[in-house]
């Protein structure tokens, strides 16, 4: 699979066997096991995520985590990049994120916006929700994270078009979501027409 990443410069292509998706991980948030995860314990909750993503994402795979990766005061970023078996990360910044530190990582590339081509596909990526995207018009996919499956009145008119959260609360098993996933959840949403 052949993957651009169209916002760097000079562009980076790379060839992967698959992409996969997910954002708000929330690894080492207590607070969250209140709000709908069904784990007992921290320590559950982060393994649980982690070998999930292992069991899906393999080493010459695509993980793009669209934000919100880690919680609490001590943010290791490159531990949890060691942790995962996949050697292709991207990194967007969430609101819960200490962007200085995910600077300091090694990953293909970080910001608070993305485009990517995946073969011919554009996807747009954003850790928020966006109404109107790059190449909304041309078919390009908006996917984004931050609401934790939460539909507002303005995502619930949006959702009936090439948009996808892709939060790993969206999940059944807080596993990422592949690209065919994606593709085949969206296949019947319309185009925002300019």
């Amino acid at each position: 699979m052949k993957v651009k990443i169209l916002t760097q410069y000079p562009k980076q292509t790379i060839i992967v066997d698959n992409v996969y998706f997910s954002s708000d991980l929330h690894l080492n948030h207590k607070s969250i096991l209140g709000f709908g995860r069904k784990f007992e314990s921290i320590e559950e909750m982060n393994n649980t995520i982690i070998n999930n993503i292992n069991s899906k994402v393999k080493k010459n795979d695509l993980l793009v985590l669209l934000g919100d990766h880690l919680f609490g005061e001590n943010k290791n970023y490159q531990e949890l990049i060691d942790s995962f078996v996949c050697d292709n990360i991207i990194m967007l910044y969430g609101n819960h994120c200490n962007i200085g530190k995910i600077q300091e990582t090694t990953v293909l590339y970080q910001g608070y916006y993305l485009e990517l081509q995946i073969d011919k596909q554009i996807i747009v990526c954003s850790h928020y929700p966006i109404i109107h995207w790059n190449y909304q018009s041309d078919g390009s996919i908006m996917i984004f994270g931050h609401l934790h499956g939460f539909k507002s009145e303005i995502t619930k008119q949006t959702s009936e078009y090439k948009t996808m959260d892709v939060g790993i609360d969206c999940s059944d098993n807080y596993e990422p979501f592949s690209y065919q996933e994606i593709l085949e959840k969206l296949k019947d949403k319309t185009f925002i027409q300019r």
